[in-house]
């Protein structure tokens, strides 16, 4: 029996992470759909705040994310956590947002503020709102002194890789001016706010102690997650900039090169048997056509698997599963898997137990034969 992941639980944080604008990240795709077949609850946390849940995933299905990977009630947005913050206070807001995520917040949209009977000024990433005419507005809001307003952002990140490969301002320095010049202070709703991670627990019903969180933003993912002691990993994609680590102030648990890599390392080693037959089947052409391109990890599995398979067919052998369970040795359990691998390839690396079978003993022996009587270093192979 294959050893449980590491954790049972993972926050996923959505742009940047597993997309960059409508592009997927390579093998984001295929790295989701492992964790749920492992057994893993996978929540997807967002600070998007330019459009509402539903169209969010409506631009998710277009690049690729089926409903085996994301559905709509997995997805938590800063913009709903904004609705229920304002809603919990029984406040209406003059919200400096994008028309696309208004859908979100009708409950607690104060309209234009010709009164003062609204109590808040909501700030999302919004490019057409955020200008001089709105933002006085929003200041005049805060200042009215006929009523106590609230300054609520969404999120305060400086800025995001943006769909054009390129860095773009964030929300957090028009939320910056506002407070310098209202003297308020704004309440974060979204990450890294302790709450917000906190709620999330809560949705996935668990422990910071067993959950993860993977994402570019060393703040507002790394950062926020670490306040509330969720396990945290950097993934060098989206945002990411390389100074991040060697941030002293926040440190990732670990810092990897993508979310397949990541999800990897939670999975454990055991992600190339447990992809092998998803894999043959895509090399000769079967099921798995409309996977999203291999990670470079399995595309140097499929050329070992196809080496092997020509030397068999040399030898007057036939193509077949690499690991049968009738012939995997020392497995563990009903499943027979074998223990995990430190070399992938079938050159002349040291492998620990459990993971030779006959056809490459087989194999072995013959180039043993044919070196002759030579003295060699490594632990003599068992015969076949």
């Amino acid at each position: 029996m294959r050893d449980p992941p590491r954790f049972k639980n993972v926050l996923l944080d959505l742009s940047g992470t597993l997309h960059v604008g409508d592009k997927v990240v390579s093998g984001a795709i295929s790295a989701v759909s492992l964790l749920k077949r492992c057994g893993c609850k996978v929540l997807f946390l967002t600070n998007t705040s330019k459009t509402s849940r539903a169209r969010l995933l409506a631009q998710l299905r277009k690049i690729g994310f089926d409903e085996e990977c994301i559905v709509e009630q997995d997805i938590m947005t800063s913009v709903i956590a904004a609705r229920n913050f304002l809603m919990d206070r029984n406040l209406k807001a003059y919200c400096l947002t994008e028309e696309a995520v208004m859908e979100d917040l009708t409950e607690v949209d104060g309209g234009d503020m010709s009164d003062s009977s609204r109590g808040a000024v909501l700030v999302g990433l919004a490019p057409t709102a955020l200008r001089y005419d709105r933002m006085n507005a929003a200041f005049r809001v805060l200042v009215d002194e006929k009523v106590e307003s609230e300054l609520v952002a969404i999120h305060t990140s400086k800025y995001f890789r943006d769909g054009d490969g390129m860095l773009s301002l964030g929300p957090g320095p028009f939320v910056k001016a506002l407070e310098d010049a209202s003297g308020k202070e704004a309440h974060v709703v979204g990450k890294p706010s302790p709450t917000f991670f906190e709620a999330a627990l809560s949705e996935l019903g668990c422990s910071a102690g067993d959950c993860v969180m993977i994402g570019d933003d060393i703040v507002g993912d790394v950062g926020g997650a670490n306040a509330v002691g969720i396990s945290t990993v950097l993934v060098r994609t989206g945002k990411f900039l390389p100074k991040d680590e060697d941030n002293k102030e926040i440190k990732a648990t670990c810092v990897m090169d993508s979310i397949v890599e990541a999800v990897d390392w939670i999975v454990g080693e055991e992600y190339d048997t447990e992809n092998e037959e998803t894999i043959l089947k895509e090399m000769d052409g079967g099921e798995g056509g409309n996977e999203a391109p291999m990670s470079p990890r399995e595309e140097k599995m499929v050329k070992e698997i196809q080496a092997l398979r020509s030397q068999l067919k040399e030898m007057g052998g036939e193509p077949r599963e690499l690991f049968p369970a009738e012939e995997k040795v020392g497995g563990e359990g009903e499943s027979g898997d074998s223990k995990d691998e430190k070399d992938e390839g079938t050159g002349t690396g040291d492998k620990e137990e459990g993971g030779v079978t006959e056809a490459t003993e087989a194999m072995e022996a013959t180039e043993e034969a044919s070196k002759g009587p030579e003295t060699h270093q490594d632990e003599p192979k068992s015969k076949v």
